[in-house]
């Protein structure tokens, strides 16, 4: 966790940065300030519909490396600006990045990890840790080598964060429901900068709107626990349609 001093130093510099609101956006990435002169690159890199000609730049960028950091930063900041979060930036609304103003981005937080490593034989199942920052692709290869799956994206850089927030569903949904249906709990810093475990038992209420009930909108998840389903092969098969025209494509 950062010391008084560095968190001073780094609200310093951030206050700077968020106040000139340039083209050239300052990116702040731990201790340090750099500049970032192609914000429409960062935008359109996991989502070409959300772009700085229709999102706008944010006046800084945050990439918080651990909760600690993340939570520093909300009860810095919370009372003084408002922000976004963006975990995948698939956001197609272009929710995960505010105008002229902060977003906090988590792609620094890739954690993965089987809780006490354990796999339950008994219900095939095993329970995960995932870090805000993890995208499908990580997760799926990281679970496939204990033979495990989860319910998520199909698009292999979707945020698993994000995507859970709103429900998420993909192809093994219809065995195994939504992502959101797999959570067990989730870390969350809120607007007054206190950490949560919000799981069924512990804030029963938010834990169901954080399950695809408000979009994410409750404060900044930097992890969830999810149950994992143990899978040892699949079957896929694809269906090609001949048809000559619009008219029989219709039918």
């Amino acid at each position: 966790m950062a010391s008084h001093a560095q968190a001073h130093g780094r609200a310093a510099l951030f206050i700077v940065s968020f106040a000139s609101c340039v083209s050239s956006e300052h990116v702040l990435l731990g201790d340090w300030v750099r500049y970032r002169s192609n914000y429409h690159n960062y935008a359109v890199s996991y989502n070409e519909h959300s772009t700085s000609a229709s999102t706008g730049a944010p006046a800084a960028i945050f990439y918080p490396r651990d909760q600690q950091e993340a939570q520093w930063f909300s009860g810095t900041f919370r009372s003084r600006y408002a922000f976004s979060v963006r975990s995948g930036g698939h956001s197609y609304e272009g929710l995960s990045s505010t105008p002229c103003s902060l977003t906090v981005d988590t792609s620094n937080m890739l954690d993965i990890e089987i809780v006490d490593n354990y796999i339950n034989y008994d219900t095939q199942t095993a329970i995960v840790k995932v870090g805000a920052g993890v995208r499908h692709e990580l997760l799926y290869n990281q679970l496939a080598r204990s033979e495990l799956a989860l319910p998520g994206a199909n698009c292999m850089n979707v945020g698993v964060t994000g995507c859970t927030l709103g429900g998420c569903h993909g192809y093994l949904s219809a065995s195994f429901g939504l992502t959101s249906d797999t959570v067990k709990s989730f870390e969350l810093i809120l607007a007054n900068s206190t950490v949560l475990t919000v799981s069924q038992s512990r804030h029963p209420e938010l834990f169901w709107a954080l399950r695809g009930g408000g979009g994410g909108d409750f404060g900044v998840v930097t992890s969830m626990q999810v149950e994992a389903k143990l899978l040892r092969g699949v079957v896929v098969y694809e269906i090609f349609f001949d048809y000559r025209g619009e008219d029989q494509a219709l039918v």
